[in-house]
């Protein structure tokens, strides 16, 4: 049986924000990971890749998630700098000079986190 909607959207800004809670992640690391914990935890609705960026996006808005984009600096050497974005999450096509996307929790991220008190191995 599936959890209604309003409660499948909470589980997965939970675990989108425990996936990105040591590390910076990029999409495809974010969607593999919840999509494990989600089959560990015996949830059985499906998850896409547009449910992890609407997760993202909700989670930025609120301030818990940050948006960090990899782009090279010089055409001529391949030297990158990341950068924070502005709220765009951009997919990877396999463009290197689109960049890449990594996303990691926000101070305030980490503090509604320990107050969720919600732990992954």
């Amino acid at each position: 049986m599936n959890p209604p909607e309003g409660e499948r959207r909470r589980v997965l800004q939970n675990l989108i924000m425990l996936a990105v809670a040591d590390d910076y992640e990029d999409l495809e690391m974010i969607l593999s990971t919840v999509c494990k914990w989600c089959m560990e935890d015996g949830h059985t609705f499906a998850v896409e890749q547009s449910d992890i960026l609407s997760g993202l996006t909700v989670l930025m808005d609120e301030g818990l998630v940050g948006a960090y984009c990899l782009r090279a600096t010089s055409s001529a050497v391949p030297d990158y700098e990341l950068t924070r974005s502005s709220g765009v999450i951009e997919v990877p096509n396999g463009d290197s000079e689109r960049g890449w996307c990594y996303f990691t929790l926000t101070s305030a991220g980490q503090r509604k986190l320990a107050e969720l008190d919600i732990m992954r191995n």
